[in-house]
């Protein structure tokens, strides 16, 4: 078992299938007797409907996210990580350096809203090609995040923060089963080590 929590990020495109494997994640870990929490960003519903229903200033719009994350983090995430449970996480800090940076603001600026925030021990990037993703997604209502030429440059960014930081990039691409078996056998890696 593992003695302290372990913070896992899974992070990309709209339509790469975060919030499925994720969850799925969960499951198989709980399966295997881990202790184990799933969290989604944005967290509190009032911000999240906040965030997606209007266009905001950019800068705003991170520093906004930056609350909702530091809120999530200070109820649910440290008290967790203190409980020694393995938190899953559909999108964290990483999602900010991707999407608010191609927003226009700049990268000091984005990791200064979060200077309190946890940053995830293992990050998975499940990367996809964008039409893909967009075909996966194209039953719900978009939202101003979901355009195609935006999300080639958000990709693009994802792509850029895995070198810098050792992000496991995964092809999402393939089938749920082959992509979880993938991150799975990632997250035990390091849960043994623990």
């Amino acid at each position: 078992m593992v003695r302290r929590g372990v913070y896992i990020a899974v992070e990309g495109i709209d339509g790469a299938g975060k919030t499925l494997i994720s969850g799925m994640l969960t499951r198989e870990l709980d399966r295997r007797n881990y202790r184990s929490l799933y969290v989604r960003e944005p967290w509190l519903p009032k911000i999240k409907e906040f965030l997606y229903a209007d266009s905001l200033d950019p800068e705003v719009e991170s520093m906004v996210f930056a609350v909702d994350r530091m809120v999530l983090q200070s109820l649910v995430v440290k008290p967790a990580l203190e409980r020694g449970v393995v938190v899953v996480s559909d999108r964290t800090v990483f999602s900010s350096l991707a999407y608010q940076y191609v927003r226009g603001v700049p990268e000091e600026k984005i990791l200064f809203f979060n200077r309190k925030v946890v940053f995830p021990d293992l990050v998975f990037l499940l990367d996809l090609d964008v039409d893909t993703a967009l075909a996966r997604i194209r039953d719900r209502r978009k939202n101003r995040f979901e355009l195609k030429h935006f999300l080639r440059k958000v990709r693009a960014r994802y792509l850029e923060l895995s070198k810098k930081h050792g992000f496991i990039v995964v092809d999402a691409s393939r089938s749920p089963e082959e992509v979880l078996e993938e991150v799975l056998s990632e997250t035990l890696r390091l849960l043994d080590k623990k």
